[in-house]
């Protein structure tokens, strides 16, 4: 997903996600867009390796990891904070100014059009993604337990298959997912969805889930975890379907390199 974004953005700028870089490069101005690991940890081994760092998007999905203090001089003189993936991120940095709160995935339908993926494939089926650390893991048994659910997709897949799967969860009657960037696909395409578990399945990162809800307004008591397709369609109805979504069109006029065109034809 971050691929096509960046692609359609026509960033060619190092950017770095969950994953540090083994050596230095001669550039070294980095984009941080899509991942979970904005806390001390993390970008004090970047800002080591002599990179100026640009968030746009990023977010903090590890509570036990200090935070990244903006108003340390090491922090606020080599980071440039364009947006934040949600309140939590954006609270942990103790700024002053005013932060939009955004995750990447947002962008998608401004990017690659809201019918380019449906102008190929259809099929209204409910699917079952899970994340990708859950993928070697599911039996059919576990997807017997969803009740109903008639595709399997895997979270896995080549940036040749990506359009492919794209058009499956987009033409999807639901979508029943562990992996937070699959909700995020589907909430910004309007394909109802819920967070979905597996019985002995972990949640990945909660305070990660709890950044990117926020940023749609939306603060429950306990994270809306499911553990079949009749308690994900109830949550869809009552709650799911009424989260607001943030500002795309603010987030791309605020993306940091603004080498790019919009596109609206399929990815060839």
């Amino acid at each position: 997903m971050y691929n096509i974004i960046l692609q359609r953005l026509k960033c060619t700028i190092p950017h770095i996600d969950d994953t540090p870089p083994l050596s230095p490069v001669e550039e070294k101005h980095c984009l941080l867009g899509i991942g979970s690991e904005f806390h001390q940890v993390h970008i004090d081994y970047l800002l080591n390796k002599g990179y100026v760092l640009h968030v746009w998007g990023f977010g903090n999905g590890k509570s036990d990891l200090p935070p990244v203090d903006m108003r340390i001089p090491r922090y606020r003189n080599n980071i440039h904070i364009y947006a934040v993936r949600g309140p939590i991120t954006k609270q942990s940095l103790q700024m002053e100014e005013d932060i939009h709160t955004c995750d990447p995935g947002f962008t998608l339908p401004l990017l690659i059009g809201n019918e380019i993926l449906t102008s190929v494939f259809f099929h209204r089926k409910v699917v079952y993604a899970p994340h990708h650390l859950m993928v070697n893991k599911v039996s059919y048994k576990d997807i017997r337990s969803l009740q109903q659910v008639e595709m399997y997709i895997s979270t896995e897949c080549s940036y040749d298959n990506l359009f492919t799967t794209m058009k499956k969860l987009r033409t999807a009657k639901f979508v029943l997912t562990s992996a937070m960037h699959v909700m995020i696909f589907c909430l910004a395409f309007r394909v109802p969805c819920a967070l979905c578990l597996l019985p002995d399945e972990p949640l990945n990162m909660p305070t990660k889930w709890r950044d990117m809800f926020g940023s749609l307004n939306y603060y429950p008591k306990t994270l809306p975890i499911v553990r079949n397709f009749k308690q994900g369609k109830r949550w869809w109805d009552e709650e799911g379907r009424f989260l607001p979504l943030p500002d795309a069109q603010k987030m791309l006029d605020l993306f940091p390199f603004k080498n790019y065109d919009y596109y609206t034809s399929a990815c060839k």
